[in-house]
């Protein structure tokens, strides 16, 4: 499924998924306000039908958030999670990422400065740690 909507005048939502449905990669650009949030809340609603197990938002080209476009991404989120699926919001404007860090959205919301096509490639690095058990054997 590639869509691109045009949400409100200054916003731009792109949905892309790849073969097998997952990681789907929505990437938004402009500027996600309490007009322009509700385009985002509908878009979500439909990739929510096809249940991806993995959601990678791009917000690289996002200008400017409000709260309503902050509580719009987590109420996304919580949806996403709810069923077992997992989001990210990658690499988010220092602006974006200041607001972020003022509402302490990476409390609730996983946010990477990783490219959204490196995380949707790759995924977040894994940290292995060590079976403490394994020694006792």
């Amino acid at each position: 499924m590639d869509d691109v909507s045009e949400a409100a005048p200054g916003l731009q939502i792109e949905v892309s998924s790849v073969p097998g449905g997952t990681p789907v990669l929505v990437a938004i650009a402009g500027e996600m306000d309490i007009v322009s949030s509700r385009k985002f809340t509908e878009a979500v609603f439909e990739l929510e039908k096809e249940a991806p197990d993995r959601i990678v938002v791009d917000l690289a080209g996002l200008t400017f958030i409000d709260s309503s476009g902050i509580n719009v991404l987590v109420q996304a989120a919580r949806t996403i999670e709810a069923r077992g699926g997992s989001i990210v919001l990658a690499a988010p404007s220092r602006h974006v990422r200041h607001v972020f860090e003022i509402a302490r959205v990476a409390d609730v919301v996983e946010v990477s400065d990783e490219p959204a096509e490196t995380l949707r490639r790759h995924g977040p690095p894994v940290v292995v740690r060590p079976d403490p058990s394994a020694d006792e054997q």
